[in-house]
């Protein structure tokens, strides 16, 4: 395990599976989540984790702590029992672990790997498809200065000194934000996923929660509206509790 440091570097770990999944369920999980809850993501963190040895192979290890692969907490007594009760256990596909994925809240509608990661592939276990146990998730919304979202994107590449205007120009099945429109900058378009990622790296994961929002302009910059967390793959967390419930 790579466990990022103060200093923005890794220092290497070595942990029992078991051990790690422990600490994953503890760091993702919905607060308060029942021991079904705890072992359905548990079993999903195990098969993450044995898909993805070696995702960090040219930085001397298998995975971070980070979103980029499972964040890692300290475990609680909770997380260890719903990890030693589904030890061994994990989701296999042709005789090997299974690509799965989970977000947070899929804010009612599960989104396809492919609508989020260009080029990636559409297993039939990850559709897009509506999800009645997240129906009802908690609304977010979030104002963003225009030289602060103009900062975020020119980290990502982007060139030009201010942003005119930011539409919605195409929505995935799922009703995610495929492309936005941002007039004033080069390239003048960027996709939903890629603008979330470049606020949250920049100014913070709380201001684009996901990528089902509406954005519209205010006096000092846009104001970003919408629902559910995370990239909407997989396994539904929220989802998953409310089911266990």
């Amino acid at each position: 395990i790579g466990v990022m440091q103060r200093d923005g570097h890794y220092r290497v770990q070595t942990m029992g599976l078991d051990e790690y999944v422990a600490g994953v369920v503890a760091g993702e999980a919905s607060a308060g989540a029942s021991a079904a809850a705890l072992e359905a993501l548990a079993v999903t963190v195990r098969t993450y984790a044995a898909a993805n040895l070696g995702r960090h192979a040219r930085d001397g290890f298998d995975v971070c702590d980070l979103t980029h692969c499972q964040v890692l907490r300290t475990p609680t007594a909770a997380t260890r029992r719903a990890t030693s009760s589904t030890t061994g256990t994990m989701l296999v596909r042709d005789g090997r672990p299974a690509d799965v994925f989970y977000t947070a809240s899929c804010g009612g509608h599960t989104a396809r790997p492919s609508d989020v990661w260009k080029g990636a592939i559409d297993a039939p276990f990850l559709p897009s498809a509506p999800d009645r146990a997240c129906a009802t998730p908690p609304t977010w919304n979030s104002e963003i200065a225009s030289r602060d979202l103009r900062r975020a994107l020119q980290a990502g590449g982007f060139a030009g000194d201010s942003i005119r205007s930011v539409t919605v120009a195409s929505r995935s099945a799922s009703g995610r934000v495929a492309w936005l429109r941002v007039d004033g900058l080069s390239p003048p378009e960027i996709s939903g996923e890629n603008l979330r990622t470049l606020v949250g790296r920049t100014l913070g994961w709380q201001y684009v929660r996901s990528t089902l929002f509406d954005v519209s302009r205010t006096a000092a910059g846009f104001r970003f509206t919408g629902r559910g967390a995370g990239h909407g793959v997989g396994l539904c967390v929220t989802g998953a509790a409310a089911r266990a419930e």
